[in-house]
């Protein structure tokens, strides 16, 4: 079976040991500590513990150039100064003052950084995610939006598969290749019905630099008085980009949609938390159901050819029947039913019609005191 041959898919990074991963640590920052690989859709990172502190070696894929990985650093502490109370992955320099550090592996140069571990508790694994939960993390992608507003980095032409703009050409390329036809059709079928309500909407979307993964799997939480876990950091960056404003919360629905007893209404807390931070447009709210479908297919076509790419990824293998619950939710009621109570949830209920107005003494039905023939007083026994 060939594999597509597009110029934007995305190797498997070449393996690194545990062993190798500290020599990097050490010679390219200065950093002796304890190594543990995390794993990864698509890069190599591993959990360090030194005598100064934790972190995170996150060697990107090839795929990534050099100054989108600087991109990202330059986001994280825009957001540091903008939101200072989230928790985020800031970039430590390497011994040469630049936190991009390039190294060898096999002949091949791939670069690393060295970020600072951001501690708290996951919620991916959670069964089941409370409202509360998902409208924090509504309003977590809301704040952060609306503080990447005005950040300016140099864009990338690389094209970007997460990027939704891009959805259905990378549904289509990759869907061709699954083995599993009718899931494929099913998702082809699904994923043309909704870029078709996207597209007459396209140009009057806004767009500007996103996080593009304000996921379940994607923040740290702490324990509330409740005892839920509440999202309070955000731990990787690597989807930065621009893109379609709105689909920041399009992603972060999709993610809510694997959990427990999660159907397509459980997301819309998070519309509303994101919608109070940074408010929707109509245009954006027609859209955003459509573009959930489109996140879905996208999560669930990558994740097989990952696996065809790297059938050793575990942590790739380990998500499909995640992504593909996803996509299952996400199109189990039809796109334009669920505009309706997003709308709802994103726009102020009309005024009452207001009818002639009553003398301010008048007597009307209910008697010269306003209340009802044989009403006890308030109070009374």
């Amino acid at each position: 079976m060939a594999l597509p041959s597009t110029d934007w898919l995305v190797r498997p990074v070449a393996p690194i040991d545990e062993a190798a991963a500290a020599a990097v640590l050490a010679t390219r920052f200065g950093v002796r500590g304890t190594v543990r690989d995390l794993g990864s859709q698509q890069d190599r990172n591993f959990r360090v513990r030194g005598e100064a502190g934790e972190y995170v070696l996150k060697v990107a894929n090839p795929a990534t150039g050099t100054a989108e990985l600087r991109a990202q650093c330059a986001a994280v502490e825009h957001l540091a100064g903008a939101l200072p109370g989230l928790r985020l992955p800031r970039a430590l320099p390497g011994t040469d003052g630049d936190v991009v550090q390039p190294f060898l592996v096999d002949g091949v140069e791939l670069a690393c950084r060295l970020l600072e571990f951001v501690p708290g508790e996951p919620i991916m694994d959670s069964r089941y995610l409370a409202p509360p939960v998902v409208a924090r993390l509504g309003e977590i992608a809301g704040r952060i939006t609306a503080a990447l507003a005005d950040f300016a980095a140099p864009e990338s032409d690389r094209f970007r598969p997460w990027d939704l703009r891009n959805a259905l050409e990378v549904i289509e390329a990759l869907a061709a290749h699954w083995p599993d036809r009718a899931r494929a059709d099913r998702v082809l079928s699904a994923a043309r019905a909704a870029y078709a309500l996207v597209e007459p909407h396209a140009k009057d979307l806004p767009v500007q630099f996103v996080h593009g993964d304000i996921t379940d799997n994607n923040v740290v939480c702490e324990s509330a008085h409740d005892g839920r876990r509440m999202p309070v950091g955000v731990i990787d960056f690597g989807d930065l980009g621009t893109s379609w404003t709105v689909a920041e919360p399009a992603v972060t629905c999709t993610s809510v949609l694997h959990h427990h007893g999660a159907r397509p209404a459980s997301a819309l807390p998070a519309v509303r938390a994101f919608d109070a931070v940074r408010p929707l447009s109509d245009e954006e709210v027609a859209v955003l159901w459509p573009l959930v479908v489109l996140r879905a297919a996208v999560m669930v076509v990558s994740g097989q050819y990952d696996v065809l790419q790297d059938p050793g990824n575990g942590y790739a293998s380990a998500a499909l029947d995640r992504e593909w619950a996803m996509f299952e939710s996400a199109v189990s009621v039809p796109a334009p039913v669920m505009t309706a109570p997003a709308a709802r949830g994103t726009r102020p209920p009309p005024a009452p019609p207001r009818g002639p107005a009553r003398p301010p003494h008048a007597a009307g039905p209910a008697g010269p005191s306003g209340r009802r023939p044989g009403a006890r007083p308030l109070g009374a026994e």
